[in-house]
């Protein structure tokens, strides 16, 4: 029922606000923060955004790393383009989304009572900082 609230609000040009309740885009996106999403078209979006889309009655907001106008999603219309989404915390990318599953950008999260942009200086070197802790991790995990 959310899912299909949350689209329905969107779609009619409203913007929402909701819990999201996975890790996937830690540290962008805490577990259980309140994401402020507003309707976007995908021709408005640009590499970087937090994307909020749709596939079946799955919601996922994810970054935006590669926007493909050559490969066609399963059941899209041919010669549009196909969003490559990723989690911040995720190592693979998700399966290609086509443009009528985007249903808007991420535009605010709402940390322990504040508004935070998504797309500041201090959370993009947040995310940069555990990104490479991560990977650095990865390589000693595999050294010993």
């Amino acid at each position: 029922m959310l899912p299909a609230l949350i689209t329905d609000c969107l779609k009619n040009g409203r913007a929402v606000r909701f819990r999201a309740p996975g890790r996937s885009m830690h540290p962008t996106i805490r577990e259980n923060e309140a994401l402020v999403v507003a309707p976007a078209a995908p021709a408005w979006l640009a590499l970087g955004d937090i994307v909020l889309s749709r596939c079946g009655e799955k919601i996922t907001a994810h970054r935006l790393v590669w926007i493909d106008a050559e490969t066609a999603a399963p059941g899209a219309p041919e010669g549009r383009p196909v969003f490559i989404l990723r989690g911040d915390a995720c190592r693979t990318c998700d399966p290609p989304v086509a443009a009528h599953q985007i249903l808007g950008k991420v535009v605010a999260v709402e940390r322990r009572g504040c508004m935070v942009n998504p797309y500041g200086l201090r959370t993009e070197l947040v995310r940069r900082l555990y990104a490479l802790a991560s990977r650095l991790k990865s390589r000693l995990r595999s050294a010993f």
